[in-house]
């Protein structure tokens, strides 16, 4: 199988995210939902009314003081008394000083079921009282009254409306009369029907307001759930919001007054609804000024809805004064609170589309609809809209569908927050990493420069690339890794781990060497997946290869390969990260060879190998301040090479440098690992034994004397014979620096020159002896 190339970056651009799948998906759902609410809203408008087998019913109105009598108007006046007026709508103005009487007349046919019974239904609305009368001359009891605010002895259960039962056996034409108190205007829809229709009816409300109750309760718990995991303040206004609306709808259908806990609303009368009402108003716009966010391009209109909510709350602290005067006012003024403040959102909405917020279009719809359902409420006791379940619940069947709608959207700061976390995470991530990367970045260039500065000669290159390998192990997941160096035919480099596989490299090299010199050639990364079968015990090949060239200079070349198995690719940050460190080390190997070039230039001599003449400056003074701190002997000989100058006039100058070379390799062995040797200049060498009295350094320098007379050169001219001169000074107690041990030696030399040469002179043999002048060179 031809191998495959993998390309270090997918030039395609990134992959479209998980958020904005998600945000997408979000966006349909709302849309569809809202889409669902304006079936709901239509619904609504064409829904035929319910029916039931009621009684056609004939009323006229009377508003009375407070004060009257109930005998006074159910006794004492004439039918022509009551104003006519149609039972759908019936919208009674709210007045705390007078009480409207409505006379009802029917003509009611006898049940077939005696058990059964006429029962006259009302909306539930917000009245003070309401009682039923009969005349007297039926004999008929008046009914209880009923209480919207206080329903003391009505069954906590939950009913569409007040159901009056009426006499057993009632049946003909039947005359009663209902007194209604209230301070803020209501709508009532009187019907008689059977019992048996009424229950049906209220069962039929006990599923819908369950429905609309259970929803909203499990969505504020949600919210609240939201808030304390997730710790953002968006939460707490939208259980603010579902909040209010529970509680605004609990007391709009009068199920409110019979929580025992929500007593202290009792008083307010109708100023409750009206101020939970404006706090509903605020709750709105508290919440879809954040979750719109238009802080960011529309700061204007954002400072408006940030300072909005103080109205519906300011007429809310007014509302809980109870006074009954403020009643009808204030009753006018939360409704339109709450219309604006709808229409405000539905301008919110049109802004943020404006700036491209991505949930602004399925929100203008849900306010939009959400708003013409709430006018479509109040259209009913105007008589524009029949009046059935729809009609008179759908504000509230919208408002906790907009609040789960509402939930829907909050799902896009959940992902928000997913998308922040997960770039934090990232970040962190990407900072460690790049941490963990620096360190190792530093630890390997140091571990490089100590330890290829204390390296020997030749371990280099295999010591800087055995860190290179180390430091890929830490730093790039893999199977395994190599460089192979390639200077000479004969110097060759592989260096591998783990080290057991370094038969199976070598036979990858063999077989793809020509492969990897081609793309060393190009000098730049890439990936080749290398699909090699098994040959001669050597396990078989099927796996991913970095391919890193190493920067050797022409002929050579060299390569780092970094494995891995199956089908997980190399990044192009690891890639980089791979061929930076490659470098490093190649350059790192190729500084430490200069450098010891140039150091051993700088301290050795080029003709012979041996230290120059600063470098035995430096060893002398080191062995001097050694020896003097140890209290330990030391001894300085000087060698001169006899009558070099007639070795170059009579054998030639290449002749006398082999003469050189060929005593410093004398000196050279017979020195030990503590001994330092060098040319101190001409044809005289210095020798630094450490350690060694006069007695030793004499004996040595007798050595070295006898050695180099075994030494000679044959040339085409003759036979070049070695002969040297020693001059031998160790130290004492008086020395103060090597410069007096310096001087001694030189002293013995010049002394064992004039003794005729070929000879070992120490300084503390001379004495006083005088010297004979020194003849020849």
């Amino acid at each position: 199988m031809p191998d495959r190339l993998h390309p270090a970056l997918d030039g395609r651009g990134p992959a479209r995210g998980q958020g904005t799948i998600a945000r997408s998906a979000l966006r349909r759902w709302l849309v569809a939902l809202v889409a669902l609410l304006a079936v709901v809203a239509v619904s609504a408008l064409l829904a035929p009314v319910e029916a039931m087998d009621e009684a056609a019913l004939q009323i006229g109105v009377y508003d009375a003081p407070a004060q009257t009598p109930p005998s006074a108007i159910v006794d004492g006046l004439s039918a022509s008394a009551f104003k006519p007026i149609e039972p759908e709508p019936l919208t009674l103005p709210g007045d705390g000083a007078r009480h409207h009487w409505l006379r009802i007349r029917t003509e009611l046919p006898q049940i077939s079921d005696p058990t059964d019974q006429w029962v006259l239904r009302l909306d539930h609305a917000g009245v003070d009282a309401m009682t039923l009368y009969w005349p007297v001359a039926t004999g008929l009891p008046h009914s209880r009254t009923v209480d919207f605010y206080y329903p003391r002895g009505t069954p906590p259960e939950l009913a569409g409306g007040y159901a009056i039962a009426l006499p057993h056996g009632l049946h003909g034409p039947v005359t009663m009369y209902l007194e209604v108190a209230s301070g803020a205007q209501v709508s009532l829809s009187p019907h008689i029907a059977p019992r048996s229709d009424m229950i049906a009816a209220e069962r039929h409300d006990l599923k819908m307001f369950s429905a609309i109750y259970t929803g909203l309760i499990l969505l504020g718990l949600t919210g609240i759930a939201m808030f304390a995991t997730l710790r953002d303040r968006v939460y707490l206004y939208f259980v603010a919001y579902v909040a209010a609306l529970t509680l605004f709808v609990l007391a709009q259908n009068g199920h409110l007054y019979f929580v025992p806990a929500l007593s202290s609303l009792q008083p307010l009368r109708s100023l409750g609804p009206s101020m939970l009402r404006c706090l509903l108003a605020a709750a709105i716009i508290g919440l879809m000024r954040p979750l719109l966010g238009l802080a960011n391009g529309a700061r204007r209109f954002d400072q408006l809805m940030r300072w909005a909510p103080l109205l519906p709350i300011a007429i809310a602290v007014v509302c809980v004064s109870g006074l009954p005067v403020l009643e009808r006012p204030l009753q006018f003024l939360s409704c339109v609170v709450l219309v604006l403040a709808a229409g405000l959102c539905v301008a919110a909405c049109a802004v943020a589309i404006r700036l491209r917020r991505h949930l602004a279009m399925p929100l203008l719809l849900m306010w939009v609809l959400l708003l013409a359902v709430s006018l479509l409420r109040i259209g009913v006791p105007l008589g524009w809209v029949p009046s059935n379940d729809l009609t008179l619940y759908s504000a509230q069947m919208a408002g906790a569908l907009s609040a789960f709608l509402l939930s829907i959207a909050m799902a896009d700061r959940i992902i928000e927050f997913r998308e922040q976390r997960d770039r934090a995470r990232q970040a962190q991530v990407q900072a460690d990493n790049s941490l963990r990367i620096e360190q190792e970045r530093r630890k390997f260039v140091e571990a490089l420069h100590m330890g290829l500065r204390r390296a020997a000669t030749g371990d280099q290159d295999w010591l800087a690339y055995r860190r290179l390998l180390d430091a890929m192990r830490l730093l790039i997941p893999q199977a395994g890794c190599v460089v192979a160096a390639y200077h000479q035919p004969k110097d060759n480099l592989l260096v591998c781990h783990p080290q057991e596989s370094k038969d199976r490299y070598n036979a990858l090299m063999f077989k793809r060497g020509v492969a990897f010199k081609g793309i060393c050639r190009s000098q730049l990364p890439m990936q080749l997946h290398i699909d090699q079968p098994a040959a001669d015990g050597i396990e078989m090949i099927d796996s991913q290869f970095a391919v890193l060239p190493l920067p050797l200079a022409l002929p050579a070349w060299g390569v780092l390969l970094i494995e891995r198995t199956g089908d997980d690719v190399f990044t192009l940050e690891e890639l980089q990260l791979a061929r930076e460190f490659a470098e490093k080390a190649a350059m790192a190997s190729e500084e430490a060879a200069n450098s010891r070039a140039l150091r051993h230039s700088a301290e050795f001599d080029a003709l012979t190998g041996a230290f120059n003449r600063r470098a035995v400056d430096f060893h002398l003074d080191k062995a001097f301040e050694t020896a003097r701190g140890r209290n330990t002997p030391m001894s300085v000989l000087f060698v001169d090479l006899d009558h070099l100058k007639d070795i170059n006039d009579k054998f030639g100058h290449a002749v006398g440098d082999r003469c050189l070379r060929l005593l410093a390799e004398t000196l050279s062995s017979r020195c030990g690992n503590a001994d330092t040797f060098g040319r101190f200049g001409g044809d005289e060498f210095v020798v630094v034994l450490a350690g060694a009295g006069p007695d030793q350094a004499r004996h040595w320098a007798d050595g070295l004397l006898e050695a180099s007379r075994q030494l000679g050169i044959d040339c085409p001219e003759g036979f070049a014979q070695l002969s040297t001169s020693i001059g031998v000074a160790s130290r004492v107690h008086a020395d103060k620096s090597v410069k007096d041990i310096v001087e001694r030696a030189d002293k013995a030399l010049y002394a064992a020159k004039r003794l005729g040469r070929n000879r070992v002179q120490a300084f503390e043999t001379l004495g006083n002896a005088r010297l004979p002048e020194i003849t020849g060179q």
